[in-house]
């Protein structure tokens, strides 16, 4: 499986579910909703807005899938693809210390909550700059303390291909 047909799965699935429960290959059930997808104009604002560049793989999947709910199972946990205008208060929530807070440079793109983990990018790193942070650690020690990095799209893809139902990093 590529990038885009694991967007086009999860697009099939959150066609499928509109918010309800289907039963998945491996035979689980999961929820998926979109919130919003963006437009290339939205993400360039976005990014003029706060001296920023997205990898292109996040760009994609933003304008082909979006953010929404993704994976949710049946005590309401899964995977939430946070919707950008929300990702500059859930940064200061998370890094509670303003003097820690890292936004936008780390840039918080999805709460695992199966796991109460967050994944993100680390947009001051070259190459693969995306990782899943452990919320045993604190967040100001997140991208010092990580050594499982990769590109989005590769992760999205174990993520897509799993079902959700590995401990992908």
């Amino acid at each position: 499986m590529n990038f885009q047909e694991a967007c086009q799965l999860l697009n099939h699935w959150v066609a499928q579910s509109q918010g309800r429960f289907i039963t998945l290959p491996s035979t689980s059930e999961s929820s998926f909703r979109i919130t919003k997808k963006y437009t290339h104009y939205e993400l360039n604002y976005f990014e003029q807005k706060w001296g920023i560049s997205f990898p292109q793989d996040y760009r994609e999947f933003l304008t082909t899938v979006g953010a929404g709910s993704y994976f949710i199972g049946k005590y309401g946990m899964g995977c939430i693809f946070h919707n950008l205008e929300d990702i500059e208060v859930l940064s200061s929530q998370i890094m509670e210390d303003e003097a820690t807070n890292l936004f936008p440079y780390l840039f918080l793109v999805v709460a695992l909550t199966y796991r109460g983990d967050e994944g993100g990018f680390d947009l001051n790193r070259e190459g693969d700059n995306f990782s899943v942070f452990f919320h045993e650690a604190p967040p100001e020690i997140w991208t010092i303390e990580t050594d499982r990095w990769s590109s989005f799209s590769d992760w999205v893809i174990k993520l897509v291909s799993s079902e959700r139902d590995i401990d992908i990093p």
